[in-house]
């Protein structure tokens, strides 16, 4: 299961920490940037209230539960860009006022 501290690094690499935020084409949705499809079948299987909830308009306890949610289905890979692939990274998202993902300019160690 993602720590705080994980998902702190994963909402500040997907969404800069906005959990209100849409991504340009209206795809993505809030902090962890769930496309609705993806929200509406980790929902049904682990919490139906929030099944046609918009993810942009969940609060934030909402949406990390969804976040953890989903992990627990699927780990990282939902996340390939964003997600802490070791412990340096991890340090390096944290300490980062800007975490890039590993392999990008500007990306930690």
């Amino acid at each position: 299961m993602p720590s705080d501290a994980q998902l702190h690094a994963l909402r500040q690499c997907e969404s800069g920490g906005d959990y209100t935020v849409v991504s340009s084409g209206g795809w993505y949705r809030g902090a962890y940037q769930f496309a609705q499809s993806t929200w509406n079948g980790v929902a049904e299987r682990n919490h139906p209230h929030l099944v046609g909830v918009d993810p942009a308009a969940a609060s934030p306890a909402e949406q990390d539960a969804m976040a953890r949610a989903l992990y627990w289905e699927a780990g990282w890979g939902p996340w390939p860009h964003c997600a802490p692939t070791s412990e340096s990274a991890l340090r390096g998202a944290l300490a980062s006022p800007r975490w890039a993902p590993p392999g990008l300019p500007g990306a930690p160690g």
